[in-house]
């Protein structure tokens, strides 16, 4: 049976865990450093690693001391945000060999010519909803 602190330990954890996947997304993004969420969760998966595999306490909390030491000394994101924008948008529709991954390649999830199967689709529907306007299609009205 659990005890109350171990309720609060998971909801704590939970929590942490929502805000890495959604906050912390956008504090890396304007920052190029690490968020305090995601930090979090990995100073408690070290601590964790630590213990499962036999560790002390001490040993534990200094593993997470270790990882937190080593984010706040490591260089952040010298990229600019318009940079790695325009990467992203390169790959978009072009695969950078890394494989399908919808926020680092995009393009690698389907294959080249769905884009344009899709820009023709679209065209195509441009020109039947503009065709009456621009005189390319008579309808009866």
């Amino acid at each position: 049976m659990s005890t109350g602190s171990d309720a609060l330990s998971n909801i704590d954890q939970t929590l942490n865990g929502f805000a890495a996947d959604t906050l912390g997304v956008l504090w890396r993004a304007g920052s190029g450093t690490v968020d305090p969420w995601t930090q979090a969760e990995m100073e408690d998966a070290a601590y964790n690693q630590v213990i499962a595999a036999g560790g002390t306490a001490d040993q534990a909390q200094a593993a997470s001391d270790q990882v937190s030491s080593t984010i706040q000394t490591a260089p952040s994101n010298s990229e600019s945000n318009a940079t790695l924008a325009g990467s992203w948008f390169s790959n978009l529709t072009t695969d950078n060999g890394t494989g399908c991954s919808i926020i680092t390649n995009p393009g690698g999830c389907v294959p080249g010519w769905v884009w344009y199967a899709g820009i023709a689709a679209g065209a195509l529907a441009l020109l039947y909803v503009l065709g009456p306007y621009v005189g390319l299609l008579e309808r009866d009205r």
